[in-house]
């Protein structure tokens, strides 16, 4: 990330873009990220890998404080979240 100090963000990475090409992978001290610098690579990786990105990453904190990782915030994409899905959209369109 030191090729990003003193320039302005979304101008720093058009560049970075330039050189390394439209994807590019970037880790911050432990943090690893993907970085899709056009529209058109975002589309496609978010609906290639849409699976990945349905999750949130799990924390012991959140695990102890929200029932295991079961409630409506982090609870991990499957049936479960299908059905608590449905549930407060019928919810809310009843009371709307």
């Amino acid at each position: 990330m030191h090729l990003m100090v003193g320039g302005i963000p979304h101008r720093v990475f058009r560049e970075l873009a330039k050189k390394y090409g439209l994807l590019m992978h970037v880790e911050v001290g432990e943090v690893s990220a993907i970085i899709a610098t056009s529209a058109e690579v975002a589309n496609q990786v978010l609906k290639t890998h849409d699976l990945a990105f349905a999750c949130r990453p799990k924390f012991m904190g959140i695990d102890i404080i929200c029932y295991g990782s079961r409630d409506i915030a982090y609870i991990p994409y499957g049936v479960c979240w299908v059905n608590i899905g449905d549930k407060c959209a019928k919810f809310v369109s009843w009371n709307c």
